[in-house]
């Protein structure tokens, strides 16, 4: 089937066909003169990205929810995710509103949006609330993927604002200007969507470590040999590991801050004894390795 055969069937365009496949979310065939080639597989695939794009569904989150082995449960993580949004911007249009009503009222409206706003914020975006600039923005892109709910409970209410208070009084983490203008580009540029692609492929990694290992292995090796090379150690990703490493030595990092973090989030739970198997089968494949999948 032709480009033109498909853009009929599929009712799309040939420059939304070609903006697909330039997107990585459909691989034609090429035929020894160049030309496109589509099978049915093709025909199923651009309807249903048609169908999602009509729901307004970004090219990034789509690509989330086909390349999943079950697109029912990633659509429905979707579907959780914006409703949270949709919550957050209910209260915030609310908050306006009374703002506005109210004459400026600048004590009332501190007032209503702690008592409307807070109880819809997300963990991590709280966290990016209290730790301005580039320590939030640095909490936000290591620990955020597993804050993404809301805080439900007394237990966890106490856990964060344990976790806090200790991360306010920790010893301040130097950032070099460089790092510093890294990061905060790296934050800029990111989207949710791209801190979703990076939570599901960690979690692929650790759920099905042997198969990974199977389809990645030169890749694997090649990047432990890269690590140790000084193009490596000059890297802004080095750097940032580093002051990762640093985080993880400061009194109270285990027993204060990991310990609340696992209260306050089910999946860190759940990542952490995914984690501790990969990793011991990991270190087993490769004793000299120094790398780990995650966080600790």
């Amino acid at each position: 089937m032709r480009i033109h055969e498909i853009c009929k069937e599929c009712n799309v365009t040939k420059k939304a066909v070609e903006y697909y496949e330039k997107q990585g979310l459909i691989k034609p065939r090429y035929d020894s003169s160049n030309y496109r080639s589509f099978n049915h597989d093709d025909v199923i695939l651009i309807k249903e990205i048609a169908m999602l794009r009509k729901l307004n569904i970004s090219i990034a989150d789509i690509k989330i929810i086909i390349a999943s082995d079950d697109r029912h449960e990633a659509l429905s993580n979707y579907k959780m995710k914006k409703e949270l949004q949709m919550q957050q911007m209910r209260a915030q249009y609310d908050c306006l509103i009374d703002f506005l009503e109210n004459g400026y009222n600048l004590d009332q409206a501190i007032d209503t949006v702690s008592r409307r706003l807070d109880s819809n914020m997300l963990i991590k975006d709280r966290l990016l609330q209290a730790f301005p600039g580039t320590y939030g923005m640095y909490l936000y892109v290591h620990f955020g993927r597993f804050l993404n709910e809301k805080l439900n409970s007394d237990e966890q209410k106490l856990a964060y604002y344990k976790m806090v208070e200790f991360l306010d009084h920790v010893n301040e983490m130097e950032f070099p200007s460089g790092l510093e203008q890294f990061l905060t580009e790296a934050f800029v540029s990111m989207s949710e969507t791209d801190l979703q692609q990076i939570d599901d492929s960690m979690n692929r990694a650790v759920k099905d470590y042997s198969n990974f290992i199977a389809e990645n292995r030169k890749s694997i090796e090649e990047y432990l040999a890269y690590r140790n090379s000084e193009e490596y150690k000059s890297s802004s990703v080095y750097k940032m590991e580093q002051l990762l490493i640093e985080f993880q030595q400061s009194s109270g990092y285990y027993d204060v801050f990991i310990h609340n973090l696992q209260i306050l989030s089910s999946s860190y739970r759940k990542y952490q004894e995914q984690l501790r198997q990969a990793d011991k089968e990991f270190l087993n494949q490769y004793p000299d390795a120094e790398n780990r999948f995650g966080n600790k």
